[in-house]
């Protein structure tokens, strides 16, 4: 899902098409997870996948209640581990912007 997702930032950066395809199923497999496991953190999955996890939902700007219950959950871990701290930040920005209805910049 990761390398989908960066793929797909990529092409976006560089011709300014996006992929929805791929951002949609990616967030269809983490609402899955995330429903199933709860927030998938570092403790739970390891460092390098808990950081692709947040990556996936901070590119699901489609769907910003959905980012938003992410950003409750890792509110909660971040009490237990401060480290989740600046991932938390970035997805607390980008749910900012898209309730006042601006674009986020990546």
């Amino acid at each position: 899902m990761f390398k989908e997702d960066q793929k797909a930032v990529r092409k976006r950066q560089q011709s300014g098409v996006v992929n929805k395809r791929i951002l949609k199923n990616n967030i269809e497999k983490m609402k899955s997870i995330v429903a199933t496991y709860g927030w998938p953190g570092n403790s739970l999955v390891g460092r390098k996948t808990g950081k692709s996890a947040w990556i996936l939902v901070q590119h699901a700007d489609d769907d910003v209640s959905f980012q938003k219950k992410c950003l409750d959950l890792m509110k909660t871990i971040y009490q237990k581990d401060p480290r989740t701290g600046r991932d938390q930040s970035k997805i607390n920005g980008r749910t900012q912007c898209a309730r006042q209805g601006k674009g986020y910049k990546i």
